[in-house]
């Protein structure tokens, strides 16, 4: 079974190995009714910033969901070369599926563009809805388990 990883920049500061520690809401959330994780399941918290830590779910209920800090590895999942795609503004999930494929392959940078035939970003709070998604959709793609040979 792979273990779910979970994007929790608010907490970079506080994880330390051997604490415990409720999960933002939005994480806790999703861990507890959209992966369905339970008391003792393991999962893998990263914040962006470099390596990840190794943590159990200790307890769950309606508000919240407490983690335990087991141990930080200093992993690096960013490739050795740093990419940056510049993808023109698609229209509707063209865009989002771009974005998901991207990250998922190890581009470090995307930069969206606007063409004489991409669709329009929008003005204002539109624009910034957009961007917030994309950003969205790139957390969640970094989110996928991570690919074991055998």
């Amino acid at each position: 079974m792979t273990v779910p990883r979970l994007y929790v920049a608010e907490l970079a500061g506080a994880l330390v190995p051997g604490g415990s520690l409720p999960l933002p809401a939005a994480v806790a959330h999703h861990a507890a009714n959209v992966l369905r994780l339970r008391t003792r399941d393991a999962v893998t918290l990263f914040t962006g910033a470099g390596g990840e830590f190794a943590a159990t779910i200790e307890r769950i209920d309606r508000r919240e969901v407490i983690v335990r800090i087991d141990a930080f590895a200093a992993v690096e999942r960013e490739p050795a070369l740093a990419v940056t795609l510049v993808q023109a503004v698609a229209a509707g999930d063209a865009m989002d599926y771009a974005i998901r494929k991207s990250v998922e392959l190890g581009v470090a940078a995307l930069q969206p563009v606007i063409t004489a035939r991409s669709a329009p970003l929008g003005e204002g709070t539109r624009g910034a809805q957009k961007r917030e998604r994309w950003q969205n959709v790139a957390i969640a793609a970094c989110e996928q388990p991570l690919a074991t040979g055998n």
